[in-house]
């Protein structure tokens, strides 16, 4: 049975929290889609260490992969796009009964939009130990462009902040340094209830360092959403004002739109902009760091990120990076190092960061390089894993295979 106390100083006893039995763990993730390409490395992680895992989301295309990893699947109505407080409520009643259900030991939530519909449903009950893993703190903290509505909400967002992250069973997990100073600064987040831990880590096994091809004309490529707060709108048209003066280059966009998110850009932009010869839209691909590693420069304007995957991902590529200085990119490229970061929102800057690489080979192969070597010391998936591990093994006995 989940018990209630949690030790402040996060020594936990497995006594002190759950039965040694229980060693359920249930991640709370939006969409199947996200849980496979941010979280699915880690249960199985979870999986070969003894735990019994399940994970609560809304199934696209990838059910039969999570299924097929032992992973115990909850469909759930996780809809992003809802923001109606009847939708909200009727969400956390569901989520209510899951968990009395279910009886995790621990429940792993991702994204801060969830982390706050869980604290909602469980109000008023034995919460097991919470781990709410920040991934960002999403459109709505990125988004300048709001509605009233939207105002509203993310001002109430910010009251309940407090509460969530300060009630007893919280362990609270931020992934780039400006948010955790941010909310332990603040207070919002005790920082004997919070670690800083650096997205969910790259796999370098058997990955040695490729130099970049040799091509005819630089070849750009992003790789994510195709969102306005993505910086894509930025990157087509810094792309467009290259082409027109000179710069010579190919454009590759991975990825597809998301219609649940207000911000997406939609099929019939993605054509307008695919009417120019040099964009090229690749639409959703597996192989993302071979597809890094067919082209010269990465590219992510994105204007507030947690810890983007897709910037390890260009390290272990070997490629150098053209990001925004905004939280979780600086995290990850260095200025001058491993990549040049560019000033939000200005297309201008980002056309000229874009450029200084296009046209300097050397550059870009010594950033190409150093990125590399930079997300492998300090990004693994081995040193994320301990971190993780370290946490889960405060508060829940591990399976240990008998040798």
């Amino acid at each position: 049975m989940v018990r209630e106390t949690v030790e402040q100083d996060l020594k936990i006893e497995p006594d002190d929290v759950v039965s040694a039995l229980n060693r359920k763990v249930l991640f709370l993730v939006a969409d199947d889609w996200y849980f496979v390409s941010h979280r699915l490395i880690f249960a199985r992680h979870l999986l070969e260490k003894g735990y019994e895992v399940s994970v609560a989301c809304r199934t696209w295309n990838d059910r039969d992969r999570i299924i097929e990893e032992g992973i115990r699947l909850l469909e759930m109505p996780f809809a992003r796009e809802r923001v109606s407080p009847l939708f909200v409520v009727s969400l956390a009643w569901q989520l209510r009964k899951l968990i009395r259900r279910e009886q995790p030991a621990c429940i792993h939530v991702v994204t801060v939009r969830l982390i706050l519909i869980v604290w909602m449903a469980t109000m008023g009950m034995r919460r097991p130990v919470m781990i709410n893993a920040v991934a960002g703190m999403g459109s709505l903290f990125a988004s300048t462009d709001l509605g009233w509505r939207l105002g509203l909400v993310r001002a109430l967002v910010k009251r309940m902040f407090s509460a969530v992250f300060r009630q007893r069973t919280a362990i609270n997990i931020w992934q780039n340094r400006d948010d955790f100073e941010q909310f332990t600064g603040n207070g919002l987040s005790p920082r004997n209830q919070s670690h800083l831990i650096p997205g969910v880590g790259i796999d370098y096994s058997g990955c040695p360092f490729q130099s970049e091809p040799d091509l005819e004309i630089p070849v750009v490529v992003y790789v994510g959403r195709l969102l306005r707060d993505k910086g894509v709108i930025d990157l087509l048209e810094a792309s467009r004002r290259l082409e027109r003066h000179g710069c010579r280059h190919e454009l590759r966009m991975i990825g597809t739109p998301d219609p649940c998110n207000p911000g997406s850009l939609t099929e019939e932009d993605i054509k307008v902009w695919t009417g120019f010869s040099w964009i090229k839209w690749l639409g959703r691909r597996e192989d993302v760091v071979e597809q890094m590693r067919m082209a010269n420069i990465v590219a992510m304007p994105s204007y507030r990120e947690g810890l983007p995957q897709v910037l390890l991902e260009a390290g272990l590529a070997g490629r150098p990076v053209v990001t925004n200085d905004v939280p979780g990119c600086r995290d990850v490229i260095v200025d001058g190092l491993n990549g040049l970061l560019a000033v939000p929102r200005k297309v201008d800057s980002l056309a000229e960061r874009l450029q200084q690489l296009m046209e300097d080979r050397p550059l870009r192969l010594r950033m190409g390089e150093a990125n590399y070597q930079r997300v492998k010391e300090r990004f693994s998936q081995e040193r994320v894993f301990d971190q993780l591990g370290a946490i889960y093994e405060s508060f829940l006995p591990l399976t240990r295979s008998e040798d």
